[in-house]
């Protein structure tokens, strides 16, 4: 009898870990988790094309306007650490075009958003920010339960 009630044990927490383990899967499927990377970085260049602007308003019609930007995964998972990170290049972007006033011929003074964003997604810290956000991702264990978690109406 004892042997049973071990064997019966044994196979429910088996059978548990693999229905989480095939959920996890499943949502994985669901979400490209295999394309996450090209998706981060993806996302990385639009928020900062789109912040770049430095422009409340322009941010606020363009994110209505373009329900690209409202992808509830980029909202729940890439985009805190995007935001993040993108502060230094928005101050770049800022700062470059106040150095630019009187120091170049007018037609290269202003913001150089696009060529800004351009550099930081080729370079190497977004990469790296990449392969740490990859470690994090795999330790998600439910990706429904945080996209419902920060993006309520999903």
């Amino acid at each position: 009898m004892n042997k049973i009630l071990i064997f019966l044990m044994i196979f429910l927490l088996v059978a548990c870990a693999s229905e989480r383990k095939t959920k996890l899967k499943s949502q994985r499927e669901h979400w490209e988790y295999s394309s996450w990377n090209s998706k981060f970085k993806d996302r990385a260049i639009c928020l900062c094309v789109l912040y770049g602007q430095n422009n409340a308003s322009l941010i606020e019609k363009i994110s209505n306007n373009d329900r690209s930007f409202r992808d509830p995964l980029s909202q729940a998972i890439f985009d805190s650490v995007i935001l993040t990170n993108l502060k230094k290049v928005i101050v770049t972007i800022n700062t470059d075009s106040i150095y630019r006033i009187g120091r170049v011929a007018e037609a290269l003074k202003g913001k150089h958003i696009f060529s800004t964003c351009l550099r930081f997604y080729k370079s190497k810290t977004l990469d790296s920010i990449t392969r740490n956000q990859k470690r994090y991702w795999k330790s998600i264990k439910d990706i429904d339960t945080i996209i419902k978690k920060k993006v309520p109406d999903f």
